[in-house]
């Protein structure tokens, strides 16, 4: 493809009245790192007429005061710019210059981070920029930044979440979650790792994950899981367990249900907290240590009912003051 060709794909592009992708950004910003284009663009705008250019004129110089507002660019942004202002004289100097500030952030734009927080008591799905799909369960921060889909996908989680992932051989899909990182192409899987736990866990429903471990020690251990398997680190000791697990056990939260299986009591309390945002208060506490409770709270099922299963599996009185609650255990 020659050189002119080449400046008309670019005055096209410039053109459109659709948004620019990445692709299109890319042959923007190729273009116009090489200054002798900008000579022989100057020559082919010469030719265009004034009138048929007035709309994106007056579109550009809106984006260039915003420009002349923000700090001083970086240094391959200050090469573009001081070559553009050569050209002041043209008819279309605004639109160079939005050229270039498209390309600045593109190309040379510090990145940002996107972080999406469901407090206690709520859950939500999004679909995440590549069209996978994530569920936040409750008290759950995820955070991504500009660059995600570029070359990897890359994502970090604290609380729980449940990923759909479309599959990109060419770009993983890496989710970091407290001491794991978890590596995917096409897959569906759940992580938990909240601050407050001692353990992170991995649990896959469909595909197959990378699972990487970093321990006390500063070690690092793999481990590729199939569908039906669930690898949990505890971060206090180290351990790491490998077991199967029940798909609607586990992914039960998604359905805005509740579910237990021989779960130690203060672990019990802790996801209740979350769940219904209340504060719980038990004591003393090693009157529960040896407790594990099983059980299911159904969707739309209240509190005081899962209090009620709790008293009728290990006998406990309760009572509740705005949104905290007293737990002490029956003699």
């Amino acid at each position: 493809m020659d050189e002119k060709i080449n400046i008309k794909k670019v005055i096209k592009l410039l053109y459109q009245e659709q948004a620019l992708d990445k692709h299109e950004l890319a042959d923007i910003g190729e273009f116009l790192r090489n200054p002798g284009n900008l000579d022989e663009l100057n020559s082919y705008l010469d030719e265009t007429p004034e009138n048929s250019s007035t709309d994106i004129k007056l579109k550009v110089e809106t984006i260039w005061e915003e420009i002349r507002k923000r700090k001083e660019p970086t240094s391959p942004f200050k090469r573009t710019v001081s070559i553009i202002r050569k050209y002041a004289a043209i008819l279309l100097l605004p639109l160079l210059i939005y050229t270039s500030w498209v390309t600045y952030l593109y190309f040379f734009a510090p990145e940002e981070y996107f972080t999406l927080v469901t407090q206690k008591g709520e859950q939500t799905n999004i679909i995440l920029p590549d069209g996978s799909s994530a569920w936040l369960n409750v008290d759950t921060r995820i955070t991504y930044n500009t660059s995600y889909g570029k070359k990897y996908r890359k994502i970090t989680v604290m609380g729980e979440a449940f990923f759909d992932v479309k599959k990109n051989p060419e770009k993983p899909f890496i989710v970091h979650v407290q001491n794991m990182e978890v590596k995917a192409l096409g897959t569906a899987f759940n992580v938990r790792g909240y601050a407050d736990g001692a353990s992170v866990q991995t649990s896959l429903f469909e595909g197959k994950v990378d699972v990487s471990i970093n321990n006390l020690g500063g070690d690092s251990k793999r481990q590729i899981l199939t569908p039906g398997q669930s690898l949990i680190f505890n971060r206090k000791t180290d351990a790491i367990n490998m077991r199967r697990f029940k798909q609607e056990t586990v992914g039960a939260w998604i359905d805005k249900q509740l579910i237990f299986e021989n779960t130690p009591f203060d672990e019990v309390i802790k996801n209740t907290e979350r769940w219904f945002n209340v504060e719980i208060t038990f004591g003393p506490v090693n009157r529960f240590e040896n407790d594990y409770l099983t059980l299911r709270l159904k969707k739309g099922e209240s509190l005081e009912h899962l209090l009620e299963i709790i008293d009728e599996t290990i006998g406990i009185n309760y009572k509740i003051e705005n949104h905290k609650i007293i737990l002490t255990k029956k003699q």
